[in-house]
């Protein structure tokens, strides 16, 4: 129900794509929808909107086709036009009743004057949206301002549509969620620098057990007042539910009354790969990232001398210098070892694999890192939810034309379990550690799955 209390389903708008079949279905599956909600709602109007011109009157006559000549449940009036040539815009109606119609044009006669759209233009906050998120948003603006907000299929935008004064409100809404996204955003960083910079754990049965970044960082935070001003040796973090003893190392948890030992592990400096080209070290550590042509003989026959990529016709290599990525791989990498030592020594830490992805999706890669949040969002999840890596490079390959050799931390793994679904399997011998990765067949891998996404590194994207 929107603002104005009118109670309305939501429709994915009409895809200039769409051909007579998928008209029809659509109109199946609305048939399918009225019968389940037969008794607990009532709906006299379907309004379909695409914003092609050209193919509105073609969808109109498939449904008006579908109606006439198939057997439907429910009794649809056929598909009126009507023109409103003043404004440019042609208006289909489809209704139970004449009534409805009439009704229909009465309120677009009052109203059609204050119609508009405008075009807004925001690509950090609308890129942050994920896409499984959008059609929420969009039912959200409906709800709150009446407008209908459509995402740009080029660029980074979106085109909103609606009374003026509601396309100011829902402007406004944006600007303030672009600006608190950006906040969010510049404090994750902030907190992911202080967790990689200075990791502190708290000490269960002789376990270091790793906190949280958000936690870790408040901790982290008022060590640094406590290091300043030595009276300041207690402080209350979590929503005051945690307290910190700084002089005897200690923290406490008020609603259990549990006091645990805590400390703080040394990161170690990361040096710069050697086969890295720069200018200055700034150029690196400075955070920005860039994707450097591989011309080093020596570099490119090694790569080219893999098993898998003998029998390719490889036209170019490049090299993803992305510091951020790097320097997070590196200390997990330092993680890993440590655990593989202790309690599987026989075990790789590191594996060179490939992955295969759409070429669209190589630039985000690189920039951010992979995201296990997208695991199994083009081909699914058979061995369980996190990103996946192949031995072979012709297996990558079936997965998208973008194929990337990576550096994976494959560490001591198990066999993967239920699809869909992570894996929380603990390392024998271990009370809480995690199995570094999953594999598909345990005597002879073929694929190995992660859930950590600082746990594999972009290095080189090869062109084929």
């Amino acid at each position: 129900m929107n603002s104005r209390g009118e109670s309305s389903v939501a429709i994915p708008l009409l895809d200039i794509e769409m051909n007579a079949t998928d008209t029809a279905y659509l109109v199946d599956l609305i048939e399918f929808f009225m019968e389940d909600h037969l008794f607990d709602i009532s709906i006299s109007c379907f309004n379909f909107i695409i914003g092609y011109q050209d193919r509105s009157t073609e969808i109109a006559t498939w449904i008006q086709d579908k109606i006439k000549n198939k057997d439907l449940h429910f009794k649809w009036t056929v598909v009126q036009p009507v023109s409103v040539e003043n404004f440019g815009v042609n208006l289909y109606y489809t209704a139970s009743d004449q009534k409805a119609i009439d009704n229909m044009k009465q309120s677009m006669a009052v109203s059609c004057n204050t119609w508009t759209h405008h075009e807004m233009a925001d690509e950090d906050y609308f890129n942050a949206i994920e896409p499984k998120l959008w059609d929420q948003k969009r039912l959200d603006f409906w709800s709150k301002y009446s407008t209908i907000v459509i995402r740009q299929e080029t660029g980074n935008g979106v085109s909103i549509f609606g009374l003026e004064t509601d396309i100011m409100k829902t402007v406004s809404h944006i600007y303030k969620l672009s600006k608190t996204s950006v906040e969010e955003k510049a404090n994750q960083e902030v907190q992911q620098f202080a967790a990689e910079s200075s990791q502190w754990y708290a000490m269960i049965d002789s376990t270091r057990i790793k906190f949280e970044t958000k936690l870790n960082y408040e901790i982290e935070k008022n060590y640094n007042l406590y290091c300043k001003d030595k009276t300041k040796f207690i402080c209350h973090i979590d929503a005051d539910s945690k307290i910190v003893d700084y002089t005897n190392l200690t923290i406490k948890d008020v609603s259990k009354g549990i006091t645990l030992l805590i400390g703080k592990s040394a990161i170690q400096e990361i040096a710069i790969p050697d086969n890295w080209e720069y200018n200055k070290k700034e150029d690196i550590t400075d955070g920005y990232y860039s994707i450097i042509t591989v011309t080093n003989t020596q570099e490119l026959n090694k790569i080219k001398s893999m098993p898998s990529l003998k029998n390719l016709s490889i036209t170019k290599v490049e090299r993803i210098q992305n510091w951020n990525l790097y320097r997070r791989y590196a200390i997990m990498k330092a993680e890993v070892t440590e655990a593989v030592n202790k309690y599987m020594p026989s075990a790789k830490v590191e594996q060179c694999l490939f992955h295969g992805t759409d070429n669209n999706k190589l630039a985000a890669i690189c920039k951010k890192g992979f995201d296990r949040d997208y695991s199994g969002s083009a081909t699914g999840s058979v061995h369980g939810t996190g990103t996946y890596f192949a031995v072979n490079a012709e297996l990558s390959r079936r997965y998208g034309s973008g194929l990337l050799l990576v550096r994976v931390l494959t560490g001591i793994y198990t066999k993967s379990s239920d699809p869909d679904k992570p894996n929380l399997s603990i390392i024998p011998g271990s009370e809480s550690e995690r199995v570094h990765s999953v594999v598909d067949i345990v005597s002879n891998p073929t694929m190995f799955i992660i859930s950590s996404d600082n746990s594999a590194y972009p290095e080189y994207i090869i062109h084929v």
